[in-house]
């Protein structure tokens, strides 16, 4: 095997896969943004390179919940009593 096989595996402890932490009210939405085309319209929204993006680490454990690889972007959506913000993140 390649490396380019083993690029998106994860390793989980069973402690943190025996509560799903995507269901707690306290963490905001998350979606992958894989696909290149999407990737784009979202650089030119928000007038940016990849590189000036804020980043999420694989370890993060949102991250592995979603399975995030180096390149891909993070969409994240946080509610509150003024409105709804997205923000993105890329993953390193």
């Amino acid at each position: 095997y390649r490396l380019a096989h083993f690029r998106n595996i994860h390793a989980f402890y069973l402690d943190h896969l025996a509560t799903d932490i995507t269901e707690h009210a306290i963490v905001p939405r998350h979606r992958c943004v894989r696909k290149g085309a999407e990737i784009h319209k979202i650089l030119e929204l928000c007038n940016a390179k990849i590189t000036q993006l804020p980043i999420i680490l694989r370890k993060d454990p949102m991250a592995k919940c979603l399975r995030l690889a180096p390149g891909d972007i993070c969409e994240i959506t946080r509610n509150s009593s003024v409105g709804e913000t997205t923000i993105y993140r890329v993953c390193l």
